[in-house]
């Protein structure tokens, strides 16, 4: 395993074999690939400020490290002009420790497939393109891929998204399997999709006979912050329930994350179903931190295919036009969970029509939802654009200061029997909120929920809710001894961790009258 050096120019030596600092070649057209230079196992280091105006490529050789750290000096790389950047156009190829600035894009992955590319601990100052693009061609796709710890800077994302890009828009064969995408900061990076964007159109999924072979399989996305971006944060999403497999996004933080036009906000899911591989786990949303976001997504954008969502935190979610909501069950999202979520400070338009600033969001199927906390909203739940068949069980959730409505169900809404809202409290911003209001139909799901300082809606309440002061203190739990309820433990945990029991306490809040006691004895 031999190491080889490259300078920006011929000036530092007459004699130039890439064998060390002093004698190291002049410039990318003198490497030496295969068997009498950089081969498998080597590693390239990249030394002072290398400019170029073209593109530049490794040569038919794998398992090659290029790294600009050397001690005797640090290497750049930067691209000038249209369409130039570093093409990783081999198999088992690290990047590490480079600088990267790019009129376009900064670095390039091309493959039939490619296999074991890792990217880390680099810089990249992006331009008018992702910063790192994987190309939707034919046949072109990455396996076994990690992008960690590495600063992105800048990018507008013209292939969609600014700092991290994947996205097909015809009937081609490309894919992405176990992608992770860790410990990585984004900084002004801002694009329209978002700055992480793993996106294909419909176009590129085929028909029901002749389906295309698009797909994202095991995507990791954890431990990254992003700090003054624009867009979704996060967008991993093809339009097909099943065309996904596996899906992990945790431990990420966001801050002030812009819209791009009316588009923007945390997160963006959808195709994905459980993964076949055995170690691999479920997909998950959770433990990620948020304040300031906009735009529609809000704070997570649920679609096609099934997910848990929990002990997540954000504050601050506004949207100008509609959605950007606390969680959105979307179109085709079926067998989701969501529990342990803080969202605080929803807004958007103040009206029924526009149906933003909301708590959840509920257009889908076998969605369950229990133990959140949602503070500041216009609507604690909205149920709307649904068909009939769909299935939801939203309970021991606490709604504080909505400023429009409870509940609410807009004109196409089909109120099945099956649509479970219980146990919850909810509190008013002032007596101008409705309690229920359904534009059309009558519902008969809503049970053993608390309305504190709200109006009659459009219809009465069921016999067991209560209208009293839950007495929250301000950790949320009620201390009203109407709220607090007793019995047998039921299963489940709520927002603070605790055992449900059945009947359980209202509102996402600790069990404190079944909290076991414990007595010390002494012999």
């Amino acid at each position: 395993m031999a190491e080889w050096f490259i300078r920006p120019d011929t000036s530092h030596s007459g004699t130039r074999n890439g064998q060390s600092y002093d004698f190291a070649w002049g410039g990318w057209s003198e490497i030496v690939w295969g068997t009498s230079g950089v081969n498998t196992g080597d590693t390239l280091y990249i030394c002072g400020a290398h400019t170029y105006t073209s593109v530049i490529a490794l040569g038919n050789v794998t398992g090659v490290t290029i790294r600009g750290n050397h001690s005797s000096e640090s290497g750049s790389l930067s691209f000038r002009g249209n369409n130039i950047y570093f093409n990783v156009n081999r198999s088992s190829i690290t990047v590490e420790a480079l600088t990267i600035t790019s009129q376009n894009r900064c670095i390039v992955p091309s493959g039939t497939p490619q296999t074991g590319l890792v990217i880390k601990n680099c810089t990249f100052y992006g331009s008018s393109f992702p910063c790192i693009e994987f190309f939707s061609i034919n046949t072109w796709s990455w396996i076994n891929t990690t992008i960690d710890g590495n600063t992105f800077n800048g990018g507008v994302g013209g292939g969609a998204g600014a700092a991290i890009s994947w996205w097909p828009q015809s009937g081609i064969n490309t894919y992405i399997e176990n992608l992770k995408i860790t410990n990585n900061t984004f900084t002004g990076c801002s694009a329209q999709q978002g700055v992480i964007v793993l996106l294909a159109s419909t176009n590129a999924l085929g028909t029901e006979l002749n389906p295309s072979n698009v797909h994202i399989y095991d995507l990791d996305i954890h431990r990254n912050t992003f700090t003054n971006c624009g867009g979704a944060a996060i967008k991993a999403y093809v339009p097909k329930t099943g065309r996904n497999k596996g899906v992990k996004i945790y431990g990420n933080k966001i801050n002030n994350q812009t819209r791009v036009g009316d588009l923007g906000g945390g997160i963006v899911v959808g195709g994905f179903i459980q993964t076949d591989t055995s170690d691999f786990g479920q997909n998950v949303i959770e433990n990620n931190i948020a304040d300031g976001l906009q735009g529609t997504t809000g704070f997570a954008n649920i679609m096609y295919g099934s997910y848990i969502i929990r002990h997540n935190s954000a504050k601050n979610i506004s949207s100008v036009i509609y959605d950007g909501c606390g969680l959105l069950f979307d179109h085709g999202a079926d067998g989701c969970l969501a529990y342990g979520n803080y969202l605080e400070n929803l807004v958007g338009p103040a009206n029924f029509t526009a149906g933003a600033g909301i708590g959840i969001i509920y257009e889908a199927t076998n969605i369950t939802c229990y133990g959140n906390v949602i503070k500041n909203c216009h609507m604690g739940v909205f149920y709307g654009n649904q068909t009939p068949g769909r299935v939801s069980n939203i309970f021991n959730n606490t709604f504080i200061n909505c400023d429009l409505a409870a509940i609410y169900g807009n004109p196409t809404t089909f109120p099945a029997d099956s649509n479970f809202c219980k146990n919850n409290i909810f509190t008013a911003k002032d007596l101008g909120a409705f309690d229920i209001r359904y534009d059309s139909g009558a519902w008969n799901r809503e049970s053993n929920n608390v309305f504190f300082g709200f109006k009659s809606g459009t219809q009465a309440l069921n016999a067991s809710s209560l209208n009293v002061n839950p007495g929250l203190d301000p950790n949320y739990r009620p201390h009203s001894s109407k709220v607090k309820r007793a019995g047998a433990y039921l299963g489940g945990k709520d927002y603070y961790g605790k055992q449900f029991y059945n009947t359980p306490n209202i509102g996402a809040v600790e069990d404190v009258t079944n909290t076991p006691r414990y007595t010390l004895r002494y012999r």
